[in-house]
């Protein structure tokens, strides 16, 4: 959805597709929890040993690659078929407009609860600290869902959008309805995110396919429905039909959750859910993966999780997502103030949403560099991030220096004129992108592997910061410059600041790197792998 890089996780190979927070494992001593890690041996014995370089090369690398990559892309389609199905409804060009505003707002309001995700991954070991997290939850997306309703309903409404972000009124008609329509956005993805953390760590993978699929589908449905036999404006049909979406896949992954705790003997001790559910089952030899079903148990004798711990953990993961998201409002301002302003902020969701499917396989590089980033690999991984960036810009390259653009942009997504010009000009000056993206997230995988977590919140910082004031210049240097040209320029300047600092940091060396607040260091035995 956007160019914020989710944290971190660690995959265990006791259990395929399983996974827990790497960058943020730190917080699991102040929390009261452990996850089991690489390295730490399954309940019932077995033990796991470390990873070796990764024999078969850059092949290897690739097959490693590839399903994660296919699943980046699956998200990035969903922002685009918002984007081509508006520009196809009522009102195309002040829809799309009012809709890059609208989830600009969303995201940066929802930003807070990305997190979640990850916390329901490593906290919920045992059902006190699930019920704990169940609670946290609805206070911050109940929370969160009143700043939404304050900026919707409220002269707030009027201040931020219309002073601090410059729309023009007739955009400003549209982003309204749209709005508030989208209301529920925050607390349903928190709800669902902190259930398929959960879920995920006892194997259950498959539900965030199932749920994603479930979510374009209800989109489809809603924005026809909405925009073509109801003739909504498509900025209307669109966020309708993101607000369902996310509604229908928080109550599949609730239900699944649900069931699957009435099922599995989760709740029970640790002894009898041995038994009951599986885990370990006799006959399975030491380190044999379990069936993906098959739960960890519930610690018999938890230490519980307090609310000290669970903030202690939290709260900084929480900081890093806002400060990520914080750009998406900027880059609005910007294009709103520009000179050709209804014609970029027409053109722009069409160009993010096409830049996310080259830049989020990108992002996915993080997770090679992680999982495969002994001292010995480096410079194979290194090589291979090269490659994939190269590739990633080709491509990017490719569609919008060819006359491929033109094809695209009108039969797929569905802008012509002014507006297919200037989401072209965007499109070129972005070309850097998935290179520079690349290379910025396989040094930042490096960096997660050695715990030298401060330069990841340091290299968020540094992307924001650069962002605003490159935006600025631009827009006293450069006023006549497009809109879309602008935007994208700041952006790769962001981009080009992100990767400065991660490659500072692996440069300095491991002795000499700072270890981020609260990061246990932990034994070399463990591997990690960044979703």
């Amino acid at each position: 959805m956007d160019p914020q890089r989710p944290v971190q996780v660690e995959a265990d190979p006791s259990s395929p597709g399983e996974t827990t927070p790497a960058a943020v494992r730190g917080g699991d001593d102040a929390a009261g929890v452990r996850p089991a890690s690489v390295g730490d041996a399954p309940a019932g014995g077995g033990a796991t040993s470390r990873p070796r370089p990764p024999a078969g090369g850059l092949r290897r690398l690739a097959r490693f690659y590839g399903p994660l990559a296919a699943s980046d892309l699956l998200m990035a389609a969903s922002e685009m078929a918002v984007s081509a199905g508006i520009a196809r409804l009522a009102a195309p060009d002040l829809s799309l407009a009012a809709y890059g505003a609208v989830i600009a707002t969303c995201l940066l309001i929802e930003s807070p609860v990305i997190m979640l995700l990850h916390a329901g991954n490593a906290l919920a070991t045992h059902p006190q600290a699930l019920r704990r997290l169940q609670r946290f939850t609805l206070l911050l997306a109940g929370g969160l869902t009143g700043l939404h309703a304050a900026l919707a309903f409220t002269p707030l409404f009027d201040l931020y959008f219309g002073r601090m972000l410059g729309l023009d009124p007739s955009v400003l008609a549209l982003v309204r309805p749209a709005f508030a329509l989208m209301l529920p956005w925050t607390a349903a993805i928190a709800w669902r995110r902190v259930h398929q953390g959960l879920l995920i760590r006892h194997g259950h993978t498959v539900v965030a396919s199932r749920g994603t699929l479930l979510r374009l589908t209800t989109l489809a449905a809603v924005m026809t429905l909405a925009g073509v036999l109801g003739r909504q404006p498509g900025a209307v049909a669109g966020c309708a039909g993101l607000a369902a979406a996310v509604t229908a896949e928080c109550a599949y992954v609730d239900a699944y959750a649900r069931g699957w705790l009435a099922r599995s003997g989760w709740r029970q001790p640790a002894a009898h859910a041995a038994t009951s559910a599986g885990w370990p089952q006799a006959g399975v030899a030491a380190g044999e993966p379990r069936g993906e079903a098959s739960p960890r148990p519930a610690e018999a004798n938890p230490e519980p999780l307090s609310w000290r711990g669970l903030l202690g953990f939290y709260v900084p993961l929480a900081l890093t997502s806002v400060t990520t998201f914080a750009a998406r409002p900027v880059l609005t301002g910007l294009l709103a103030r520009s000179a050709d302003a209804a014609r970029a902020l027409a053109a722009w969701p069409v160009v993010w949403g096409t830049v996310l499917l080259f830049l989020l396989p990108m992002r996915t590089v993080e997770q090679v560099a992680i999982a495969h980033g002994e001292a010995e690999a480096q410079r194979l991984v290194r090589a291979f991030a090269l490659r994939i960036g190269l590739a990633g810009a080709a491509a990017l390259a490719l569609l919008a220096a060819t006359p491929l653009a033109g094809a695209y942009l009108t039969a797929v997504m569905g802008v012509g004129g002014g507006v297919a010009e200037a989401a072209r000009v965007g499109l070129l000056a972005m070309v850097p992108v998935p290179l520079v993206v690349a290379l910025a997230s396989c040094e930042a995988g490096h960096l997660v592997r050695a715990r030298r977590t401060l330069f990841i919140h340091g290299s968020a910082l540094a992307n924001v910061a650069v962002l605003c004031v490159t935006a600025g210049l631009l827009g006293h240097l450069a006023p006549h410059w497009p809109g879309t040209r602008l935007a994208a320029v700041a952006l790769v300047a962001a981009y080009l600041a992100e990767w400065a600092v991660v490659a500072a940091g692996t440069l300095r060396g491991p002795h000499r790197l700072p270890h981020g607040p609260g990061v246990r260091r932990q034994p070399p035995s463990e591997a990690w792998a960044a979703r």
